[in-house]
C-alpha cells in the first residue's frame, strides 16, 4: 500500500513549535501512538486541576500512578512520539 500520510513530520513538528505543544506521531491506520498521546493529554488534564475535592485525590494519584507504571513497562515502539 502506497504511503497515505497526510502531514509530514517536519510540518507536524513546526505547527507543534509555533503553538508549543507536543508532537506526537500517531498512525490512523495502526493505531500507533495514540495509548502515549492519550496517557499525556490526559496526565496534563488530571495534573492541571487545582481544586480538587478530597475523595477525588486518592484517585487522581492512582491514576498518576497506574499511568506511570503502565508507560514503564509498555514496549518502545519505533518513534511514536517525539
Amino acid at each position: 500500500m502506497t504511503n497515505l500520510r497526510v502531514v509530514s513530520e517536519e510540518e507536524g513538528l513546526e505547527y507543534a513549535a509555533k503553538f508549543g505543544v507536543r508532537y506526537f506521531e500517531i498512525s490512523a491506520k495502526t493505531g500507533d501512538g495514540v495509548a502515549q498521546m492519550f496517557d499525556y493529554i490526559s496526565t496534563k488534564v488530571i495534573e492541571s486541576m487545582d481544586i480538587i475535592p478530597n475523595f477525588i485525590q486518592k484517585s487522581r494519584k492512582s491514576f498518576l500512578l497506574a499511568t506511570s507504571e503502565r508507560r514503564k513497562n509498555q514496549p518502545k515502539s519505533g518513534g511514536c512520539c517525539k
